[in-house]
């Protein structure tokens, strides 16, 4: 066989390969934003509207919680945040940054401020990853940087 000859099949068989990979990709791609929009869709029924009920949606009843805070479950996570978003101060802003997604692994980038009791300003930071499986999150990670 010719170079030339070579050449032309390895072109054939590359072009082959990305025909067939290039559906995968897309594939791929709706998954990372169909998680993406799971993610989204909990920050934005749950911690910004302070829905509670609302988690039913995105978690699953086996979510495994690793915030030491906060106990696992669907109905340990309710009840945690039922209390908490009562003692959250009114003026509390939750906003998402920054959303990265790769494989079953969404982590966003958040921000939150307001004022505190005593009308004194705070701002903060928090990564939060959670664990996609079957459309639910199944886990969560989180680490949070309260602000000057």
């Amino acid at each position: 066989m010719s170079s030339r000859s070579s050449y032309r099949l390895a072109g054939a068989i590359l072009g082959l390969g990305l025909l067939v990979m290039a559906p995968l990709a897309q594939a791929a791609d709706t998954d990372l934003a169909k998680n993406k929009a799971i993610v989204q869709g909990l920050w934005n029924d749950v911690f910004i509207a302070k829905n509670v009920d609302a988690a039913a949606k995105y978690l699953r009843p086996d979510y495994i919680q690793h915030n030491p805070q906060v106990p696992a479950g669907l109905k340990g996570f309710q009840d945690y945040f039922r209390v908490a978003f009562a003692q959250m101060p009114p003026s509390m802003k939750v906003e998402v940054l920054k959303t990265v997604a790769e494989g079953d692994l969404v982590v966003s980038y958040t921000q939150f401020s307001g004022k505190d009791s005593q009308g004194k300003p705070f701002i903060g930071t928090g990564f939060d990853m959670f664990r996609i499986q079957d459309g639910m999150v199944a886990e969560h990670w989180d680490a949070i940087e309260p602000g000057p």
